[in-house]
């Protein structure tokens, strides 16, 4: 009788502590083997490119033959994650992960060219694999980088509803089995699909976390933006044309921004002030997400904006010396010069209805955010295409284009000046809260500007509740 897969991966985990505990490497290696001989057994049944054709005649054993493969490589996947905590602790070098990996990868490199990988359940599986081993292996993983970031941006492309290929998702905590006291928040992969179990792992699919491990070497840069390009112009991500779209997506919207949220805050300046373009897109997209019912999806949409907006505030207070330094401040004002009044515009369509005021903090946030750049802006070279009267405008050409059933007569007019009044002192606290360093205790919110901003779009939140709900 098969364990649940909770109870096998605390087994498993034991198991792979106490193999690490062993002096002789030689015979740790050949431990670990016979561990995983089965799940590379399982897998490689189904990549024989002649067994895995007949069992495709018979639907129920290939779906059996499917289902093991996938549990295989879940097993693979928890070895790596507590080699990973193993390697946090010890100061030994260690040749357990390398060994690992030279098995591992050629088979999954053949897995993710086969069709097989169609299979929702199996790509899942194999993604949390990859996942953890790039989490445990770190720069070991190098090498492959090129073929894994074009495997997961291609399979993407090909099974764009199978959204683990870019995925990031909330964190769990990994327990140490045996009675440890220390529990690790430990950030690694892993599957949206029934291999879950909260207790255990934390969610972080392939693509966002080799943005994380990786992204801060300039010689990736090239092959990040293009498989940034090849997400944001996938079918998928593209279809997010409404609220609607976004509602019968989550799961796409969560794991395209949080991709994209890994991607600013981990890739060098230089890669970032060459993706002004694609920020534009992802932009755009996160804007039109924040409008969804779908709370997750709204507030994932939101969390990336406020993502790029903290990351380009950061970057505009650097004092201007480098030519990449310049270039990324440019970057910042023109994307948000040409995104921003989308962005205000679905901000306020998200204050509208019953979801609403679940994301006042966010939406308070980011237009503090924005009225910190128009500040920022007032007296420098970017005035003509961000200042305070160019926000003015967004904010008034967002409430006059509601329908009108959404606005008492007058109200725009009214709700303007005020809310104007608010950002400007808002704008203050954060600029303010960042020389201080209290951006991360959301210190920006409790100056009297940031509090005035918030009660202001809470009560409009509430005196909107009832309003028709926008697709």
């Amino acid at each position: 009788m098969k364990l649940p897969l909770e109870d096998e991966d605390e087994v498993v985990g034991a198991i792979t502590l106490i193999f690490c505990s062993i002096p002789d490497k030689k015979l740790m290696s050949n431990l670990f083997a016979r561990l995983l001989s089965p799940s590379y057994e399982n897998i490689g049944k189904v990549i024989d490119e002649d067994h895995g054709h007949t069992l495709r005649q018979n639907p129920s054993t290939y779906m059996e033959s499917i289902n093991s493969a996938a549990r295989g490589l879940h097993r693979i996947g928890t070895v790596f994650s507590y080699l990973a905590i193993h390697l946090s602790t010890s100061l030994d070098p260690d040749g357990s992960v390398v060994a690992l990996l030279e098995l591992f990868w050629p088979m999954l490199e053949k897995l993710f060219l086969s069709e097989h990988i169609e299979s929702a359940n199996l790509s899942a599986a194999a993604c949390r694999a990859l996942g953890l081993a790039i989490q445990a292996s770190g720069e070991k993983f190098g090498t492959l980088l090129p073929k894994v970031l074009d495997s997961m941006s291609i399979n993407f492309m090909s099974f764009q509803s199978h959204e683990c290929y870019m995925k990031t998702g909330r964190g769990y905590t990994m327990c140490i089995p045996g009675g440890c006291s220390k529990c690790l928040p430990f950030i690694i992969l892993a599957s949206h699909l029934l291999f879950l179990s909260p207790l255990i792992i934390i969610v972080v699919l392939p693509a966002a976390v080799i943005i994380e491990e990786f992204g801060v070497k300039e010689e990736y840069g090239p092959l990040f933006m293009r498989t940034f390009e090849r997400f944001s112009s996938s079918t998928s991500v593209m279809a997010l044309t409404s609220s609607y779209i976004c509602d019968q997506e989550p799961d796409v919207v969560e794991a395209y921004t949080n991709f994209a949220s890994a991607y600013v805050r981990s890739c060098s300046k230089e890669v970032l002030a060459a993706s002004g373009s694609l920020f534009e897109v992802s932009l755009q997209k996160a804007g039109i997400c924040s409008t969804a019912l779908h709370r997750g999806a709204a507030l994932s949409a939101m969390s990336y904006v406020t993502c790029f907006l903290e990351v380009g505030l950061a970057l505009l207070l650097e004092p201007e010396g480098s030519t990449s330094e310049r270039s990324v401040q440019d970057m910042v004002i023109r994307v948000i010069s040409i995104s921003g009044e989308g962005l205000v515009s679905n901000l306020v369509y998200a204050l509208l209805g019953v979801s609403a005021v679940s994301r006042v903090h966010k939406s308070a946030t980011i237009l503090q955010q924005l009225a910190a750049m128009c500040s920022l802006s007032e007296i420098t070279k970017w005035k003509a295409v961000l200042c305070w009267e160019i926000l003015h405008r967004w904010l008034y050409s967002a409430l006059q284009t509601l329908p009108a059933e959404y606005l008492k007569p007058g109200e725009a007019e009214s709700l303007v000046p005020i809310w104007l009044k608010a950002l400007v002192a808002a704008a203050s606290d954060y600029l303010q809260s960042r020389q201080c360093g209290e951006i991360s205790s959301h210190g920006h919110m409790q100056g009297k500007g940031g509090r005035l901003l918030k009660r202001l779009l809470r009560e409009f939140a509430d005196n909107h509740r009832n309003s028709p709900n926008l697709t």
